[in-house]
């Protein structure tokens, strides 16, 4: 009996022992749970955390590189599209901070717009130099027209140029066998003036074969009017005489004076050459005391319209046709013309003087094939 109660309370001990040390077990462990249930909250807090930074992280790297990557294509797109409303204007892309792809391809955009450029002005250069020449060709055909027209008007009235050049020699030689010199000379001068108007039509001539055409018709329109028109002529400078100029460019100007200054003029006439130079220009200036013109009637002459009622007499060729050709000659506008009503007309003709770079091209006076007249210069 002792022993069973001895035996009792050892288990009676052992059970609360037992039970002390659980209970202190399950103490033990409860911290251990709350501290690991804590440490697990704090993890996945930070879990969290990291993972709502690298979403944003990668978020906004993801907008920047689509930024970046559309911003290159928005401003290509641009560019294309400003190259195609402006093709002659050169376009430059500059995509700073970026040596990929995108690089490459602004540099070759960049190039590519420049080659655009480069090959729009070279088109535009030759455009600019085969509408230049057409203008040349249209002007060259234009001149070429006219003064086959002048050269028809000319031959309208005669059936053989060689007949009657060959006519009026007989005429001359008769004349000079009658002691009729005056006759002779008038002859002589006009059969001169045709053949000159006839064979020069098709080339220039210098100024001083001009001249010379000049003086015959002077000579001949002082055997018609007498004393009642005094013609003056005057050269300052010798140099003057080798400007090339189209044929029958001054005659028509002295025969203008004539025939419109002084027909309905009651005072004598009075028609002066006069042709002088400075260090870029040649000048001729015809002046008459004339009865003038009006406004109107200079418009008209210096009008575009070249089918005008101003023809010449002699030759058919008008001050305006005169105005065209030298014009198409010398690539700019030389002629003006100043008049005031019952004092006069001056006529001026201003020439640069870098045509005279064309002699070469004009035959000397003495192979023109003219007859040798025996003409006196009128009023040198």
């Amino acid at each position: 009996m002792e022993y069973y109660k001895t035996v009792q309370m050892i288990a009676n001990e052992m059970e609360s022992t037992i039970n002390f040390l659980v209970f202190e077990n399950m103490s033990a462990s409860h911290e251990m749970y709350k501290f690991l249930e804590e440490n697990t909250k704090n993890v996945l807090k930070r879990a969290l955390i990291f993972f709502v930074m690298t979403m944003l992280f990668v978020s906004f790297a993801s907008i920047t590189f689509i930024r970046k990557i559309t911003g290159s294509l928005t401003l290509l797109t641009k560019q294309s599209t400003e190259i195609a409303k402006h093709p002659n204007v050169v376009h430059h892309i500059n995509l700073e901070g970026n040596t990929d792809e995108f690089s490459v391809l602004a540099d070759a955009f960049n190039q590519m717009g420049g080659q655009i450029k480069q090959y729009i002005d070279e088109l535009q250069e030759k455009t600019a130099i085969e509408n230049e020449l057409k203008t040349i060709e249209v002007n060259n055909l234009s001149m070429q027209n006219m003064l086959k027209t002048a050269e028809l008007k000319t031959l309208q009235s005669q059936i053989n140029p060689h007949f009657l050049f060959n006519t009026l020699n007989c005429i001359a030689q008769t004349a000079m066998l009658e002691n009729a010199n005056e006759s002779y000379d008038l002859i002589l001068k006009l059969s001169a003036m045709l053949r000159y108007n006839l064979r020069k039509l098709d080339s220039p001539v210098r100024f001083c074969d001009e001249l010379a055409n000049m003086e015959r018709y002077i000579y001949i329109q002082k055997m018609r009017y007498g004393d009642s028109i005094s013609f003056h002529i005057k050269i300052d400078d010798d140099a003057i005489n080798d400007i090339i100029m189209p044929c029958l460019s001054i005659q028509p100007i002295v025969e203008n004076s004539i025939i419109h200054g002084f027909e309905k003029s009651e005072v004598d006439g009075i028609v002066e050459v006069h042709a002088y130079a400075d260090e870029q220009y040649f000048y001729v200036e015809i002046s008459d005391n004339g009865v003038g013109m009006d406004e109107n009637t200079l418009r008209r002459i210096l009008s575009s319209d070249r089918n005008e009622p101003l023809q010449g007499h002699t030759t058919g060729i008008g001050i305006q046709n005169v105005i065209y050709r030298l014009s198409l000659f010398y690539k700019q506008n030389v002629f003006s013309i100043r008049s005031v009503v019952n004092e006069g007309t001056c006529v001026t003709l201003k020439i640069p003087r870098d045509y005279t770079h064309m002699l070469e091209i004009i035959p000397a006076s003495s192979s023109h094939g003219e007859e040798n007249t025996n003409e006196q210069p009128i009023g040198r």
